[in-house]
């Protein structure tokens, strides 16, 4: 039998590698043809072809009824992990998720807080799907199989007969891979070890298995992987780098508030041409190390507690079976929230407009609600009640220093304010008729115990605040 014949003949034309180290191409070879010279041995003599027919026929009806049956089809599977904690040569220090992605923060939610953040994630993620799909791809087994099937296209190199590893480099330079400058890549920025520089000699080093059969092939070649994936790197950054930077400056686009740094780094960056020059402004990427810390005070974080503080107490207050005593103050809250939602909105945020119209809704807030109409009675006091919040919030967009004396100044007024009689009338009412905390907070009155509870409570509140640190002088500029 011709096949039976040319099995034989390749048996026989393995060379031995008994001793060869476990992995190489040597001892893979040398196992294989073991095992191919066992079935060779089993079907012997195979002159007749039923009677190979018959011993194969056998063999797979012993399997089956010795070995335990599997419902899958017998295949590799091959776990690859691909994720953001990676390097690529373009930014050689950028090689952790925390570094390079805004969405780590927050529970993973935080690149939902601004534009200019998802768009960083999403630069990066491309940037590190090029270089995990390039790692794929170069699968050294994969490359060690090309170089054996086209041995014989191999071109004369200066000095002779090119080495498997220098044609496997020749071709990816051909695909676009990029020439090594005199002095190396910059394979990291650790300066502590000792040779943080990729060259051309160390890829052929990588590559030396494919000339050297005694030599184990690697898991992954991940040198020629970085240096590869630069050509795709480089198209991705053409398009996102100034995509992002247009989610962070942009006159004819709405753009969310960046710090100052973001912007001179945008600036830089939609002026400079493509080319390597460009790509450099990768490593200074500051849109990648700012934090809800760094917003603190911002217009856009100010919108968003805002808009936060109103959902949140619009959910609380559409919840039906809430108890009779949380209701009124749930309703205020919702009022204040909404209200002073719609005002930030307005004024888009700014500290300096939020303040002021918080102080103009406040005196007007008052001037009715001393009227004697309940109509502007009420209103008037929801109009102080937005005003107070505005204010609080304005303030603390300038300064912690400043809202801590804010609402200091406060809580002595609201004590101050008890020796009024109107404020005691209102709030304990008279011997016959209760005032609101009776009506409302009657669990006050039950025992003489309990309005110290309150205090108690009260001073915690302040003392804790107090370990803050709230006199600590805030370095950033104010957001006016």
């Amino acid at each position: 039998m011709d096949g039976y014949q040319i099995l034989q003949q390749l048996v026989a034309n393995v060379s031995s590698g008994a001793d060869a180290p476990t992995g190489s191409l040597l001892k893979r070879t040398h196992d294989a043809a073991g095992q191919l010279n066992t079935y060779l041995d089993y079907l012997a003599p195979a002159q007749d072809a039923q009677a190979v027919a018959r011993k194969l026929f056998d063999l797979a009806t012993v399997q089956r009824a010795m070995l335990p049956a599997e419902a899958d089809v017998e295949q590799s599977v091959e776990l690859v992990q691909i994720s953001a904690d990676t390097r690529s040569l373009l930014a050689p220090g950028w090689d952790t998720a925390q570094r390079k992605l805004t969405g780590m923060q927050f529970h993973h939610f935080g690149a939902f807080y601004k534009r200019s953040w998802r768009a960083n994630d999403w630069m990066w993620g491309r940037l590190d799907g090029a270089g995990w799909l390039v790692h794929l791809l170069l699968d050294p087994r994969r490359v060690r199989w090309i170089v054996q099937d086209r041995a014989h296209d191999r071109q004369q190199g200066v000095g002779g007969r090119e080495s498997g590893a220098q044609w496997v480099l020749r071709k990816l330079k051909e695909l676009g891979a990029p020439a090594f400058p005199s002095s190396g890549c910059i394979l990291s920025d650790d300066r502590n070890g000792s040779d943080q520089r990729l060259t051309e000699d160390k890829l052929i080093k990588e590559l030396g298995f494919l000339d050297d059969e005694t030599k184990a092939i690697p898991p992954s070649i991940p040198l020629t992987s970085l240096w590869l994936a630069q050509c795709w790197q480089q198209r991705v950054l053409d398009e996102e780098l100034d995509e992002l930077a247009g989610c962070v400056i942009n006159p004819d686009a709405k753009t969310d508030w960046s710090p100052a740094t973001s912007q001179a780094w945008a600036k830089k960056v939609l002026a400079a041409k493509a080319g390597e020059a460009k790509y450099a402004l990768l490593k200074a990427d500051p849109i990648a190390g700012e934090t809800f810390l760094s917003d603190k005070g911002s217009p856009l974080m100010a919108h968003t507690i805002a808009k936060a503080a109103a959902t949140g107490s619009g959910a609380a207050g559409s919840i039906r079976e809430l108890p009779g005593v949380v209701k009124p103050p749930v309703s205020v809250l919702r009022t204040l929230t909404l209200g002073g939602f719609r005002v930030v909105s307005t004024t888009r945020g700014i500290a300096r407009w939020t303040i002021i119209a918080g102080a103009l809704l406040l005196l007007v807030g008052v001037a009715f609600a001393i009227q004697s109409a309940a109509l502007f009675g009420f209103g008037g006091l929801a109009m102080a009640g937005i005003g107070g919040y505005l204010i609080v919030l304005g303030t603390w967009q300038l300064s912690n220093r400043l809202l801590f004396a804010l609402l200091s100044v406060t809580l002595v007024g609201a004590v101050l304010s008890l020796t009024l009689p109107v404020v005691r009338t209102r709030l304990f009412g008279t011997e016959g008729q209760p005032g609101w905390v009776g009506a409302h907070a009657y669990w006050l009155g039950a025992q003489w115990w309990h309005p110290l509870i309150v205090v108690a409570v009260i001073a915690i509140v302040v003392t804790a605040v107090g370990f803050a640190r709230p006199d600590r002088k805030s370095r950033r500029q104010p957001f006016c």
